[in-house]
């Protein structure tokens, strides 16, 4: 998830990405008029995306940290992410 803040970063702004659900196996598959290897490498990749995070990102202006962490709370409490699906326990 880091790789899309980088830019907001630079610019120094505020930006935090919320999971908020998970891929479905209903959403892994990918139609396009193209067969491009670019096309080809997002259906090789998208096999394996089951149950991966899919995140909302939040970004505000320089300096703005409470907003941005308080819209990510209550972004947290209406998905209710972490409850649903719960970090696996350490060994």
């Amino acid at each position: 998830m880091a790789t899309y803040t980088y830019l907001f970063n630079i610019l120094r702004m505020t930006s935090v990405s919320q999971p908020v659900t998970v891929t479905k196996e209903s959403e892994l598959h990918y139609e396009s008029d193209w067969e491009d290897p670019c096309t080809q490498l997002v259906r090789e990749n998208i096999k394996d995306a089951l149950g991966m995070p899919v995140s909302i990102q939040v970004v505000g202006l320089p300096f703005q940290e409470e907003k941005v962490l308080g819209i990510s709370k209550k972004i947290e409490k209406h998905f209710r992410f972490y409850e649903k699906h719960p970090l696996p326990a350490n060994p």
